[in-house]
């Protein structure tokens, strides 16, 4: 009899071990963080969309350089991550502006109609065979403020969409915040990438405030980043990046510090066939030519590098005013080879 209830009490205790660790694996799961961890990623290759290269990041988060990467990790937690049921900035606006960062943390600088990446860590959020097949996706936005703020908006009505990511609805589908190619070999610390059209409309030598607005299980489980970037004429370019499904809502008119709506009136696609005309060193051609439409925008543009490439409306490129570096001129090198081998 005592060895009887000896053994149902030994079968008890590991059921409920086994229960707490079950428990704990569940809450792992169920629990989410991530944060925007560059706000102007340069993608100059595909091992640049597969694994993050700091020397490639041009623009970092608000006050991120009171944190920085811990041990130069992508990915290590360093509290910078935020939770709120609503969009809000987690430490208010610097000012001046350049008191949010540094030499080494800059601030980012984009050009009206430019193409900007982003680059956030994974977390484990990704669903995927390899791992958990059930991971939720609630929506990834990019959201710009008013011209020049003294502050952040104080209600939401006063950001106005820029972007919103498809959801990512299913196992292996790797799209909007879970576009993490390299998941299932790092699931927490994978470089995860998202890519956005600067609106037109963004006023020459003005300063906005961007957000990074990603919803976990729900609308009101958000984690979000702001940060700011000056707005030029001619901010820095690089070669196309990923061709991650994009739903790109575009502002019709340049934004005011309090919008009346936080969605834009219209929406148009992601590669708008207008370019700005603030670019006084751009060169546009147009016309239809034969081959690939990218291969021959690279080879147009040589050494400068590819502002933008319409492959919609026949063949129509612009290029960047400033020289490309050594490694980018070999990839764009490397690209036209590799389209001449597909013509």
């Amino acid at each position: 009899s005592f060895q009887t209830t000896e053994g149902f009490a030994r079968s008890t205790v590991l059921l409920m071990m086994r229960s707490i660790v079950l428990f704990v694996a569940f809450v792992g799961i169920v629990s989410a963080h991530s944060w925007l961890g560059c706000s102007d990623y340069h993608i100059l290759s595909k091992n640049d969309e597969n694994f993050f290269d700091p020397a490639k990041c041009m623009g970092w988060g608000r006050n991120w350089k009171n944190l920085g990467s811990p041990g130069g990790i992508f990915g290590l937690d360093n509290g910078y991550n935020f939770n709120t049921p609503t969009k809000k900035c987690h430490d208010p606006l610097p000012m001046p502006y350049s008191s949010g960062y540094s030499a080494t943390w800059p601030m980012a600088q984009y050009t009206p109609g430019q193409n900007v990446c982003l680059a956030w860590p994974a977390k484990n959020h990704v669903a995927a065979s390899c791992d958990n097949t059930q991971i939720p996706d609630g929506g990834l936005n990019i959201w710009i403020s008013g011209s020049n703020p003294t502050a952040d908006p104080a209600t939401e009505a006063g950001w106005t969409l820029v972007k919103a990511f498809p959801r990512n609805s299913a196992a292996d589908q790797y799209v909007g915040f879970q576009y993490c190619p390299q998941f299932c070999s790092n699931k927490d610390k994978c470089l995860c990438s998202g890519c956005f059209t600067v609106p037109s409309t963004l006023q020459i030598s003005t300063t906005y405030t961007f957000m990074w607005d990603w919803a976990f299980n729900s609308q009101a489980d958000r984690y979000v980043n702001c940060w700011e970037a000056q707005i030029g004429s001619d901010a820095p370019n690089y070669t196309f990046p990923t061709d991650q499904p994009t739903s790109t809502p575009n502002p019709t008119s340049n934004p005011t510090s309090n919008p009346t709506s936080s969605n834009p009136t219209s929406n148009p696609t992601s590669n708008p066939t207008s370019n700005p005309t603030s670019n006084p060193t751009s060169n546009q051609q147009s016309g239809t030519a034969p081959g690939t439409c990218l291969a021959q925008c690279i080879e147009l543009c040589g050494t400068r590098g590819v502002r933008s490439c319409d492959c919609v409306n026949g063949f129509n490129a612009v290029c960047a005013g400033a020289q490309l570096s050594s490694a980018s001129t070999v990839v764009a090198s490397t690209l036209v080879a590799a389209a001449a081998m597909l013509l």
